[in-house]
């Protein structure tokens, strides 16, 4: 019976109290017009150290990969200028994800013009590092 009296007793002060008012024990009353908020989810950082394949890449990662992948390679200047991408993001793109998260063997020389061109050469067996 006495519990009776008290869903009784929080169902009067819930509909007493108005949007955004506390009800006796502290919750929030919601309306209808009031959005659900929900937690965020990291998906990066809740997968972080799982062992799964690359991604395929896409957009902007294949075009610069498709350059690489040339028997001339490309400069700095022109995945540059293919990309939109500014010189930093361009090394960042090919230090983290074309030599550590691909693991393609990334090769880069000076050519007679002393310009530093980059390109993606088949692995050997002695250049795992």
């Amino acid at each position: 019976m006495a519990n009776s009296n008290i869903s009784t007793e929080i169902e009067t002060a819930s509909e007493k109290a108005g949007p955004g008012q506390r009800e006796p024990d502290g919750a929030t009353v919601a309306t209808e017009a009031e959005p659900v908020r929900r937690k965020r989810v990291d998906t990066a950082r809740a997968t972080r150290g799982m062992t799964a394949a690359a991604p395929a890449p896409s957009g902007k990662s294949q075009i610069v990969l498709k350059k690489l992948r040339a028997a001339k390679g490309a400069t700095i200047a022109e995945l540059m200028d293919a990309t939109g991408w500014q010189a930093h993001s361009v090394r960042g793109f090919l230090s983290g994800t074309v030599k550590k998260k691909l693991a393609l063997n990334l090769a880069s020389t000076i050519g007679k013009d002393e310009v530093r061109r980059y390109r993606v050469v088949a692995n050997t067996a002695g250049s795992q590092g």
